[in-house]
């Protein structure tokens, strides 16, 4: 179990991907391409924002095609995906 904030953890085999929505060429910080696939996961009832009003860190793609949004760093939630065997 990957813990992603707060008191939510999700099953480290079920994630496929961990983004850093800040890291881009904007000059807003976010790029055009994810922020149309958060509002399109949220249109999809698949979004999952567990940040709980924090600044989003992260983005979480799991294999059932949810997009969970996190206010852990990036960096900090690929550190503890590697640790876990």
């Amino acid at each position: 179990m990957l813990h992603v904030g707060f008191t939510t953890y999700i099953p480290s085999t079920r994630i496929t991907a961990i983004i850093d929505p800040h890291t881009s060429d904007s000059h807003l910080g976010h790029s055009a391409p994810l922020l149309a696939l958060r509002q399109r996961m949220a249109e999809e009832m698949r979004l999952v924002d567990v940040s709980k009003g924090r600044r989003t860190r992260s983005f979480i793609l799991t294999d059932s095609n949810h997009l969970i949004l996190s206010a852990v760093a990036a960096e900090t939630l690929l550190a503890r995906w590697r640790e876990k065997p």
